[in-house]
């Protein structure tokens, strides 16, 4: 049964959607600890792992996350300088849920979050 309940930012969906359909576990963890600690990584690909068997609920959000909790970076805010755009985090959160078709502060399950990221695609 789905009981557990996983928050996630709208643009960690995009680390998702990778680990999932382009198999890049090896990419994240070399990212993450290129960027983060090694328990950063390690949390990152536990989350991901959680979702990608589906037996989870998944809240869509647009701030700190189950991903960002053991991050070193979060309290200086220093997320910013990970977001490909000039825009914050909380946008690029909002963008990237809205891409996908979920709503943040929604609760999904993650059977179907896999299938809108298969049937939406990679996002540009």
């Amino acid at each position: 049964m789905e009981s557990c309940v996983i928050s996630l930012r709208g643009h960690h969906l995009r680390l998702l959607y990778g680990f999932i359909f382009e198999r890049t576990e090896r990419w994240i963890r070399i990212a993450a600890t290129k960027e983060h600690s090694e328990l950063q990584a390690n949390n990152t690909i536990t989350v991901l792992r959680k979702i990608a068997e589906a037996k989870v609920r998944v809240k869509i959000i647009d701030t700190i996350d189950a991903v960002c909790m053991t991050c070193d970076k979060k309290r200086t805010r220093m997320c910013r300088q990970f977001i490909r755009y000039d825009i914050s985090a909380a946008s690029d959160d909002r963008v990237t849920a809205y891409h996908y078709g979920l709503k943040i502060g929604r609760v999904y399950t993650a059977k179907h979050i896999l299938r809108k990221l298969k049937e939406i695609g990679r996002m540009r």
